[in-house]
């Protein structure tokens, strides 16, 4: 599935704060959070507790 279309409307169930889609996973993109919900077979999977907090170099690697 092609989540690009969606990925600015939706939200991190953590902060709220809006997410980035790269190819395995959408990251919030607020740097106190910085947590990274993976896609698996497809699926997105924002539980919060399945989520990483990626450390501050990683998170801006990805966010770029």
């Amino acid at each position: 599935m092609d989540f690009g279309e969606i990925a600015e409307r939706l939200r991190c169930p953590s902060c709220r704060q809006q997410l980035s889609l790269n190819d395995e996973q959408f990251v919030c993109k607020d740097s106190s959070c910085r947590r990274s919900f993976p896609i698996v077979d497809g699926v997105p999977v924002f539980l919060v507790d399945k989520s990483t907090q990626l450390p501050d170099d990683e998170w801006a690697k990805v966010i770029g």
